[in-house]
């Protein structure tokens, strides 16, 4: 997952709440993190590999 944050490159915008605005957009970061490892780990248990070490 790549966040870019502050490119003027990207499109306009609400400005940003500095560290409000991290601390709201890194639960959800976090979330969709643990979703995604979730999912790859059934993949990997359906396909025989080992899966994520501790899991």
């Amino acid at each position: 997952m790549r966040v870019e944050y502050g490119d003027a490159t990207l499109p306009v915008s609400p400005g940003a709440g500095g560290s409000m605005q991290t601390a709201s957009i890194a639960n959800s970061l976090l979330s969709a993190c643990e979703k995604l490892k979730r999912e790859l780990d059934k993949l990997a248990k359906r396909s025989g590999s080992a899966g994520w070490p501790g899991s």
